[in-house]
Order: structure tokens, then sequence, then C-alpha cells
């Protein structure tokens, strides 16, 4: 994000992009409330992600002015595919949103409950070349959101990112670490295969809508002290950075679907009966 595009969050705030980012005011923007009960069954099948686990050479981080943005370098970038996908995505950059006290700081909404923080992880069609022209196509990016729900002790697999943030305090700061042992998929929920799934935009200006939502159900977990990191960092004006969410946006006639792993439980379930069943009358 460019100074430019932060000071148009700082300065005239969310209500007001419209009037300078037409996109801002479309009708697929982001974040919404999830309604769990009006979300449609969906057969998506799960999510794979590819060196998920491969640790970067070097792991980059941007106090932008409104949100803290890690990036990775190295020759293997995660990646992230899923059948209904019929593309293949490529890991651009992860950032993070969050409150003042713990209690409202993401920018979706589970039935209107919000959690302490939430974090995307911003991933860009790998058939249109470059990150910057999948940002002007329609199904040029793919974004797994991430729930944050506070926690009495410390979630030790975000040490490696909440250990630099003091380094960034101070906005327009980076800071690197080589071989700092983060791994993407440290910042997941163990259970990939329950999530949401919404067409929508970018949270910020532009507010492209260009993005295929994956929010998942189940959230990770940090304790009070390592949230606390977060709002130590401060804005381009100097002040504290905090409350950096979105307004919820209306879903009109949008559709959000969801996914379960249980109807792969199930399903693997009755193939294990299945065979047992034709082992026994052979």
């Amino acid at each position: 994000m460019q100074r430019s595009e932060a000071s148009i969050h700082q300065c005239r705030g969310p209500n007001s992009w419209n009037e300078i980012e037409p996109t801002c005011g479309g009708s697929e923007q982001s974040p919404i409330n999830i309604a769990f009960s009006s979300a449609i069954p969906a057969q998506y099948g799960p999510i794979f992600i590819v060196n998920g686990d491969s640790p970067p050479e070097n792991l980059l981080m941007v106090n932008n002015g409104h949100t803290v943005v890690v990036s990775m370098e190295g020759d293997r970038i995660p990646q992230v595919s899923e059948d209904s996908l019929n593309a293949t995505f490529n890991l651009a950059q992860v950032h993070f949103h969050w409150g003042s006290n713990g209690t409202h700081g993401s920018e979706h909404a589970l039935d209107f409950k919000r959690f302490p923080a939430e974090l995307h992880l911003v991933h860009w069609n790998t058939k249109y070349g470059n990150f910057s022209d999948a940002l002007q196509k329609y199904d040029g990016l793919f974004v797994l959101g991430v729930f944050v729900m506070e926690s009495k002790s410390d979630n030790p697999y975000l040490n490696p990112i909440v250990d630099m943030l003091s380094e960034v305090r101070v906005a327009e700061t980076n800071t690197f670490r080589s071989n700092s042992g983060f791994r993407v998929n440290d910042l997941l929920p163990k259970d990939l295969g329950k999530f949401y799934r919404y067409r929508g935009s970018l949270t910020t200006p532009s507010c492209n809508e260009v993005v295929v939502w994956n929010v998942f159900a189940n959230p990770i977990t940090a304790s009070k002290e390592q949230l606390s990191k977060f709002q130590e960092l401060l804005k381009l004006d100097g002040t504290p950075l905090v409350k950096n969410f979105r307004p919820l946006q209306l879903v009109a006639s949008r559709k959000i679907y969801k996914r379960s792993s249980a109807s792969v439980l199930i399903s693997t379930l009755f193939l294990v009966v299945f065979c047992s069943l034709v082992t026994v009358y052979e």
C-alpha cells in the first residue's frame, strides 16, 4: 500500500472512501457478517497448501501506517489450490486487523460475533503472471481469512511475527529475519475443512471487487500479551494503530457458501465400512 492510500484510511475514514474510490461503494464489498443459518452447504474440496511447511529464506515485515504486512522471500513460496477454483494462487502477503481491547478487532463477523483480531493471507491467480495484473481481474485474488481468539497462554507459532513488531512500531518502517522458523501453516487452524466462501473485495482502498474470500470457521489463538504488541504500533500521524478494521458491508444478493469437514468424514467412514463388507463377503 502506498502512503497516499494509507492517508485515505486515516484522513477520510472508511465511510467516505467511496467519495475518492468509487469502487469502495460497489455491490460486492467486504467484510461482511456471515450468517450460519443462511449459508448454503457446498461440496467444495479441501484446501491444499503447497510449501506451507517450508520456512522462507527471509521474512519481511513493514508497518505501512494501516496494518503490518508480512511477506516472504525464497524459492518455495506457498501456494493454495482447491478443485472448484480451477486455478493455483501464490501467496503475496499476510496482514492483520485488530482492535484496542481484545473484544472487537476482526473484519468479518460470524452471526455478528467479532473476534479480537483477524489475519488475511492474500494470494494471486498465477494465470495472470503477477499480483498487479491479477488485482484487475474478477478472479484475480483468493484470500484466506483466519479469526484470532484470545487465549490465556501465548501461541508459540505466532512468536516469529510478534517478536518483530517492536522493530516496526513507527509507521513506514520495516525489518526482516533470516531463518526465522516461521511457516505459513502455523497461521492456519488445524481443521481446514470448515470454511465459508463468498465473492467480495479488498477491505481497503481501492476496494477492488476481485476476491474470492475463504473464511475459516475455526479460529487460531493469541494471548492478551501477544495482541497488545500489535496495539503498540503507530499510524502515520503518530497515534496508536488500533481498530484498523472496516465496518461490515451489505451482503445484498450475494450467496455465502459453507463447507463442513463432516461431509468428508462421512464419506470416508462409508468407504471404510463398504470395503470391510466387501472383504467379509469375498
